[in-house]
Formats: C-alpha cells, sequence, structure tokens
C-alpha cells in the first residue's frame, strides 16, 4: 500500500506525512535519526520513525559534479499497525527498507538551481508475535532546491516542495467554481 508524502529536508519542518533531512525537529512520534512517517493504515492512524545512512541526508555539503539523490537502506523503528482492529508490533528489517529519490548530478557553474524531485520509501514489516508481513510504502514528486555555497564549494540540499496531486487540484478548482454560485443563490433567495 503507497501512501502519498511530503518531504523536508531542513530543520524547523512542519509535521506532515513524511519527513526527511538531517535535523529534525523535536517529534513525540519518533525518538532519533532523520526519518518519520505518519500516515493511515486499516482507519487507524501509523507512526514510522528511524534514519538513513548518513550521507542521504547529510548536512555536510556535495561537491560540484558529483551525483545527489539515489537510494539507500531505511532504518525503521518498530511500530504498532493494526490488524483485523487490534494493534500488532511489527519489525522493519533493514534488508528490507529502502527510501529513494531522484539523482541529479551537480553542475560545475557554481550556481544555486532547482530540479523536479519525487522521493519515497518502501519497508516490508514483520510481527514479531506472528510472522505476519505487511508492505508500506509513500512517494511524492514535486521541485528541490540545492543552493552553492562559494566560501565551501559545496552545494547544499534546499527543501523539497511536493507538487499536489490532479485529484486535489481538482477538487479544489471544483470548490472555487461552486462559491460564486453559492453566493448567487443566497441573494436570491433574500
Amino acid at each position: 500500500m503507497f501512501f502519498p508524502l511530503s518531504v523536508a529536508p531542513v530543520p524547523h519542518s512542519h509535521i506532515l506525512d513524511l519527513i526527511c533531512g538531517p535535523n529534525l525537529p523535536d517529534a513525540k512520534y519518533w525518538e532519533r535519526d532523520n526519518f518519520g512517517f505518519i500516515g493511515y493504515k486499516n482507519g487507524h492512524q501509523l507512526f514510522l520513525g528511524g534514519g538513513t545512512p548518513f550521507d542521504f541526508f547529510g548536512n555536510g555539503g556535495y561537491a560540484p559534479g558529483s551525483v545527489f539523490g539515489g537510494g539507500a537502506t531505511l532504518f525503521l523503528d518498530p511500530a504498532d499497525v493494526w490488524i483485523n482492529g487490534a494493534p500488532m508490533e511489527f519489525g522493519f528489517p533493514e534488508t528490507m527498507s529502502f527510501i529513494f529519490g531522484s539523482s541529479v548530478t551537480l553542475p560545475t557553474n557554481g550556481r544555486d538551481f532547482t530540479v523536479p524531485w519525487q522521493i519515497g520509501f518502501s519497508a516490508t514489516g514483520v510481527s514479531f508475535a506472528t510472522g505476519q508481513t505487511i508492505q508500506l510504502g509513500g512517494k511524492g514528486s514535486g521541485k528541490r532546491s540545492l543552493y552553492f555555497n562559494p566560501v565551501t564549494n559545496l552545494y547544499y540540499p534546499g527543501s523539497f516542495v511536493q507538487t499536489p496531486e490532479p485529484g486535489t487540484l481538482g477538487f479544489l478548482g471544483t470548490g472555487i467554481l461552486v462559491l460564486p454560485l453559492l453566493e448567487m443563490e443566497k441573494a436570491f433567495f433574500r
């Protein structure tokens, strides 16, 4: 099952469906590292927390001409998932949990830039009690900015801005179109 997600790879981001980055804000739903997911499974909220290898969201900067992005192992903490009306604790083996993002070769011209970006995760959970497995995941598309620092001669990742799904845009557009009709109806019945 895949969930829509949002990613914020910078400090002080709001808690969204998925939060990744070198410095997460404090949150009660995860204990460490640089990955958090909030979603729904079987009608109940699902909270996942954990981390990636340092170099996936590392804040040490990236040299011009190097590749930024790609995939990595996702280290998830155990989590409760509701199955058949009851919570069940699942572990997520690191050999079955991954995070992935678009890859881009950084320019050598020393300029800031923004690129189309996709990011997601996939994890297989294994019940500690029964051995039952579940598949979880999420993905999102948008734009990612990278900023060049001439002092360090390195690029640093900026924020990811998710593009709303087409269905969301259609829903908003329909709502906006209906507003003038409601105003006309109010004026007619006064």
